[in-house]
């Protein structure tokens, strides 16, 4: 599979706009099933929108708080990868998420019937064809755990993984393309058919510890925990530490996730910030009731993704990620020969993606996490 790449920095688009933004795009394949598009900045919108509409594929672009691509993690750049092969057909498919009951919402019929459409034409030319979904999500309309829990069944025997996009921390809103305009409060799912080996994958730096707690008290649609084990929040949390509410701050949250387990798989939520009320604010939702454990940092950032590569039974020509930018924030403060040993990786297996404000892998919204996707050929090929 050809798997074309580009990637252009704010400073040199501002010296010609029409042209930088051009040459990017002559870069790419725009008669590709599939191109992605990931913008660290809104200023490079405008241009790209006019450029895009001549554009033959589908075209998934979103913006971000850092991009990743060629083994390295870069800020305020535009970086795309197309999916160039005959061997991949793709569906998009685009939602509001301006409804408060995103479960009942008549959207999701309408995409069930589509993709079942899809499936059933794939499957028919090519009864081997096997199928994975990628999802981008305004990571500012804080409707992840909604979206997922209402949309998740349709897909639900493929792949599906994803990320929220950002907005260079800004944290005002966060731009998704819809097929002629980048718009707020949209979601993008892709769903990919595809006879090329393929696999998704999703790794953390974190296990969990023997201190267990339950959730007794929660606002979901806040994201925020007001009571654990009948007593507040901060209080459990710092107590499971062993140290005061007082000494709680962005470094304990950031090495000290809370962690949940699905169906035998471990994943984060990330503590924000505690308040005056004691209350936890979470960048995921948690129900009341939920289990969590106290999470710890295992120190295998290379190692996981190692891991995870050493198990792939074919040969890998790209691979699309989604990072959290906390992740991102731990790799670039880790050790020089453990940060470029992980780079050197994202070069190997030819990376293309964004950091986000969340990860969504299967069902569930997740943060300090590596969520991914590798694509290739057989080794006899």
């Amino acid at each position: 599979m050809k798997t074309p790449h580009a990637a252009l920095s704010l400073e040199k688009f501002r010296e010609s706009p029409q042209k930088e933004i051009k040459n990017f795009l002559k870069q790419l394949d725009d008669s590709a099933p599939a191109t992605f598009i990931f913008l660290g900045s809104e200023e490079f919108i405008p241009e790209l929108e006019k450029q895009l509409k001549e554009w033959k594929g589908v075209v998934c672009a979103c913006t971000t708080c850092g991009e990743i691509v060629e083994g390295q993690y870069l800020r305020t750049h535009v970086v795309g990868l197309s999916f160039s092969s005959e061997r991949i057909h793709c569906k998009s498919l685009i939602f509001e998420l301006g409804g408060e009951d995103l479960n009942a919402s008549e959207e999701f019929g309408k995409a069930s019937v589509e993709i079942e459409r899809f499936r059933a034409d794939m499957l028919m030319n090519e009864p081997k064809t096997k199928f994975f979904a990628t999802l981008v999500i305004d990571g500012m309309a804080i409707k992840e755990e909604l979206f997922l829990n209402g949309f998740h069944k349709y897909v639900v025997d493929m792949p599906f993984l994803g990320g929220s996009a950002a907005d260079n921390f800004e944290f005002k809103r966060s731009f998704i393309y819809d097929g002629a305009k980048f718009r707020t409060n949209i979601a993008n799912v892709l769903v990919f058919s595809t006879s090329l080996p393929f696999k998704a994958f999703k790794t953390q730096d974190f296990d969990i510890t023997d201190k267990r707690m339950v959730v007794t008290e929660s606002e979901p649609g806040k994201r925020k925990i007001s009571e654990i084990d009948g007593i507040p929040a901060a209080d459990a949390y710092a107590e499971a530490l062993g140290m005061p509410v007082s000494e709680l701050n962005l470094k304990v949250f950031a090495n000290n996730p809370l962690i949940v387990n699905y169906g035998g798989r471990n994943y984060i939520r990330s503590v924000l910030y505690t308040n005056k009320k004691k209350e936890l604010a979470f960048a995921c939702a948690m129900e009341t009731g939920v289990v969590v454990r106290l999470g710890a940092r295992v120190g295998k950032l290379v190692e996981g993704l190692k891991s995870e590569l050493e198990n792939v039974d074919f040969e890998i020509d790209t691979s699309l990620v989604f990072e959290c930018s906390l992740r991102r924030h731990d790799i670039l403060n880790a050790p020089e020969s453990e940060k470029e040993a992980l780079l050197d990786l994202f070069k190997e297996i030819n990376a293309v993606g964004f950091h986000t404000y969340g990860e969504q892998f299967e069902s569930v919204h997740i943060n300090q996490t590596l969520t991914g996707l590798l694509i290739g050929h057989a080794r006899t090929e």
